[in-house]
């Protein structure tokens, strides 16, 4: 793995054997999509009295519950998709 540096602070990790590149900018991107969209939903349905439920963190009641939560899944789903389009779009070339 090489790891690489531009003048505007973007790092990128080359995957060698398949010439992959992921950007930690995207990843850390999807990231703060994803808190921000995930806390909204939780706290969307905590606020109108449903229970949020997460495989794995458990359930919260309330909007203040339902938004943390929301954004702890939130993150993971976001760098993990931001990991995800990083490699899909190097991938093809």
């Amino acid at each position: 793995m090489i790891v690489t540096g531009t003048a505007n602070d973007r790092v990128e990790y080359h995957i060698a054997v398949f010439d992959l590149v992921m950007d930690s900018r995207a990843v850390w991107g999807g990231a703060v999509i994803g808190l921000s969209y995930g806390a909204v939903r939780g706290g969307v349905i905590g606020c109108a009295g449903g229970t949020v439920i997460f495989p794995g963190l458990g359930t919260a009641t309330g909007c203040v519950g339902g938004a943390v939560f929301g954004g702890a899944l939130g993150i993971i789903e976001g760098a993990a998709a931001g990991v995800a389009s990083s490699l899909l779009r190097t991938c093809f070339r």
